[in-house]
């Protein structure tokens, strides 16, 4: 490969760097992309009164990347294993997920998202630290429960009411709500008794939200933390995109590349005056 287009190469890796929103809340960064969905259903959804359409509900698997992630970023990632794929779950019913395109997640707490379009008028503050702790609480006592196309299903309805409705009116199956499904299965019937019973179960699952402001948000399990608190609110410390010591590592990069033509260059030569 020639000097120039290695310089141009690293320009654009410069660049590509520096796309995408950090917000104040981000706990960290990564490159995402939507790959499938597993024991999905497709499910008619209705918010304020309003039809929203029909939309698949279940377990979605994401492909992540090492490059520029960051913070929490770097762990959700190394979680994946060599699959590069790790569980998710949407977190935000008003946009799609991004069609067949990586795209840059900043990672935050489930107190900061969803985030994008009628998200930010509905939470211009987060969805608040109750319902944060509802959501650790859903994936401490059923998170280890998906394993079929009922209790996937019934897990994205339940996180979605507990996002879009208003604490102690939970009901994914309820048409006097704000958020409900008019499809009807066992998976409704357990969604309705696991979020009867929350209360119940410790806040204390991990749980970070791959936030996008143009596309799908994503909620992602992280572990059980020591004391409860999942939910986030703990004083997390935003950490910057450090393009600075990016540079550096690529301007490393360049010069040892530079300097291993020169030697291979000499080399060859050094051959041809002894042949």
């Amino acid at each position: 490969m020639k000097i120039k287009q290695l310089k141009g190469i690293l320009v654009a890796l410069l660049l590509l760097a520096g796309c995408g929103e950090v917000y104040a809340a981000s706990v960290g960064g990564m490159y995402g992309l939507y790959w499938n969905m597993n024991h999905k259903k497709r499910v008619s959804l209705y918010h304020g009164g309003r039809y929203l359409g029909k939309t698949d509900a279940g377990l979605i698997n994401l492909r992540t990347h090492w490059y520029a992630a960051r913070g929490e970023g770097k762990d959700i990632h190394e979680s994946a294993g060599p699959s590069w794929q790790v569980p998710a779950f949407s977190f935000d019913i008003f946009q799609q997920a991004s069609p067949c395109r990586w795209r840059y997640y900043n990672v935050v707490e489930p107190i900061d998202g969803p985030s994008g379009g009628k998200n930010n008028k509905l939470f211009p503050n987060g969805i608040g630290q109750e319902k944060a702790d509802d959501i650790s609480r859903l994936y401490t006592g059923h998170y280890a429960e998906v394993k079929n196309k009922d209790t996937a299903v019934a897990f994205q309805l339940s996180l979605w009411e507990i996002i879009y409705e208003d604490k102690g009116k939970y009901n994914v199956s309820k048409k006097s709500g704000d958020f409900y499904t008019a499809t009807k299965g066992k998976f409704t019937s357990l969604a309705n008794d696991w979020l009867s019973n929350l209360s119940s179960v410790s806040a204390s699952s991990k749980v970070r939200v791959l936030s996008d402001n143009q596309y799908q948000d994503y909620s992602v399990y992280m572990g059980v933390v020591q004391g409860g608190g999942g939910g986030g609110g703990g004083g997390a410390v935003p950490e910057p995109i450090t393009m600075f010591s990016m540079a550096a590592g690529i301007g490393g990069i360049y010069v040892y590349l530079r300097k291993r033509r020169k030697s291979k260059s000499m080399q060859a030569k050094l051959i041809e005056q002894h042949m």
